[in-house]
């Protein structure tokens, strides 16, 4: 595990909770004060943490806080800018309810950061997990898909660590970003990318999730 020392300045910096994680309430902003002088986690594809280069990511064994380094607003427009994500999040129904969002008030501006529950992303999962299970997380992970795609015309990232596993077996989207319907441009290159690269994803398990798939079409895509 790498440590990284952050900047005196952001570690003594005053945090307020925008959206609190509702089991922390106002020991939201304390809790992440504590995180950021713990692990950090370096951003490497396939590790359990990947992401942007912008983007940090410090955890202790519960929770996981995410800066995000390439907004960097006054704090006014930072304070609009979560709450019109958490009120999108709020509608579209694929973050874990317990994420909460807060400001680090800079000297010169708001950093904005994240905290979640620490989930185990998908892409890890399927190591040691049989079929049965990987299947039926994956139908959940194309069910939000294709639900967010027909209701609000908006894709998810298709990578599988861009999902992740609560400690009550329940899976959610991890990443921050949710970007415009591509008519299934991206679905297809992960899935022919699953094809290749995935040991598991055999010729019966192809027919399991194209199974799955002609279901969650008709379901919601029927008269499109």
């Amino acid at each position: 595990m790498v440590t990284k020392i952050m900047d005196e300045a952001m570690i003594s910096a005053p945090i307020s909770a925008v959206a609190p994680v509702d089991e922390l309430g106002e020991r939201t902003a304390d809790r992440v004060q504590h995180i950021l002088t713990c692990a950090y986690e370096p951003l490497v594809h396939g590790a359990t943490f990947t992401g942007k280069p912008s983007t940090s990511i410090f955890h202790d064994d519960d929770y996981v806080v995410k800066l995000r380094g390439e907004y960097r607003f006054n704090e006014f427009n930072a304070r609009s800018w979560i709450e019109k994500t958490v009120a999108r999040e709020q509608q579209l129904g694929v973050h874990h309810p317990s994420k909460g969002w807060v400001l680090m008030h800079l000297d010169q501006y708001a950093l904005i950061a994240n905290i979640t529950p620490y989930l185990q992303p998908l892409h890890q999962f399927y190591e040691y997990s049989d079929e049965s299970q990987i299947l039926i997380y994956l139908e959940q992970m194309l069910t939000f898909y294709m639900e967010v795609a027909a209701k609000f015309s908006l894709r998810l990232d298709e990578g599988l660590s861009n999902f992740g596993i609560d400690h009550q077996s329940q899976l959610y989207y991890l990443d921050d970003d949710i970007y415009r319907w591509d008519d299934f441009t991206g679905l297809t290159q992960a899935m022919a990318h699953w094809c290749r690269a995935l040991t598991w994803f055999s010729p019966a398990f192809a027919e399991h999730i194209g199974g799955v798939l002609r279901r969650l079409l008709h379901q919601f895509f029927d008269g499109d």
